[in-house]
């Protein structure tokens, strides 16, 4: 696997006593922000800034954050690196592992 794949794919870090890999800290966001309309405020105007407190966590340099809010008549669809754009080919194995921890 390309190796900025693999920092792009590899857990945050550790947070009680486990790591978070970047979907399970998409649904905290989500959640917080559904809960608290100040803190969904605050990610839509400074993104960044938002997730580093939120998290306790930095956000790396050189790495632009974007939100976005869904509405009833308008949805996104992100579409997340290609193999091929971080300079490498993925196994079939590879490949499945990873659709596996996006979507469970």
């Amino acid at each position: 696997m390309p190796e900025q794949l693999q920092e792009y794919l590899k857990p945050v870090g550790p947070k009680l006593g486990k790591c978070i890999i970047r979907n399970e800290l998409e649904v905290q966001l989500i959640k917080k922000s559904w809960r608290d309309d100040q803190f969904r405020q605050a990610l839509l105007q400074d993104p960044k800034t938002t997730i580093q407190a939120a998290l306790g966590t930095e956000v790396l340099d050189g790495v632009e954050v974007q939100v976005f809010q869904e509405t009833p008549d308008q949805v996104y669809l992100v579409l997340p690196m290609s193999p091929a754009s971080v300079g490498g080919e993925m196994s079939d194995e590879e490949l499945a592992s990873i659709a596996v921890s996006m979507w469970t």
